[in-house]
């Protein structure tokens, strides 16, 4: 007999394991950012001009280039779907995080220097198209601190260990 994946009573079991509000905060943190990057990744599946991109791919002229640019942002994103699906999988550990933590600032810090090098070749086409890339370098940096912020909670969660209450321990719901 199958039973489909609830993500709910897997939230409310890993609920139940955690004995800090650390714990609890690094739970809310860390599967959010987790499903709202999936979300957002299947919506730039359907539709790769969502989330600002077609402020990108209008700068594109030849049409060749474009369906490339296309088709990389695609494929990027199915990339990224697999790998948060993965780390989904992973659950909350330090381990696990700490990986998704790590994979997020390499990414922000790619994009952060290869907006460098847009702007060092060429500063003029660059300034233009600032409004188009500051809600990304504002995005990331908020990704970023996310993130972070979950790691801090889950090492916290570890480091204290048994010391949370029995009202801590409590389900979601009942």
């Amino acid at each position: 007999m199958t039973t489909a994946w609830n993500p709910f009573l897997h939230l409310k079991h890993a609920w139940s394991k955690l004995t800090t509000i650390w714990g609890k905060i690094a739970l809310i943190l860390f599967y959010s950012y987790i499903w709202l990057t999936i979300l957002s990744c299947i919506v730039a599946l359907i539709f790769p001009g969502s989330r600002g991109m077609e402020c990108v791919i209008g700068t594109v002229t030849d049409p060749w280039s474009r369906v490339l640019y296309v088709e990389m942002l695609r494929v990027f994103n199915l990339f990224l779907l697999g790998f948060l699906l993965y780390a989904d999988v992973g659950g909350l550990q330090i381990k696990n995080v700490a990986f998704v933590a790590l994979f997020t600032v390499v990414c922000v810090g790619i994009m952060l220097g290869s907006l460098r090098n847009l702007q060092n070749a060429d500063e003029i086409k660059y300034k233009a198209m600032d409004d188009c890339f500051t809600p990304y370098v504002r995005a990331s940096w908020a990704a970023v601190a996310w993130i972070i912020v979950s790691l801090v909670m889950t090492v916290m969660e570890e480091k204290l260990g048994e010391q949370g209450t029995e009202e801590e321990r409590q389900p979601l719901s009942v």
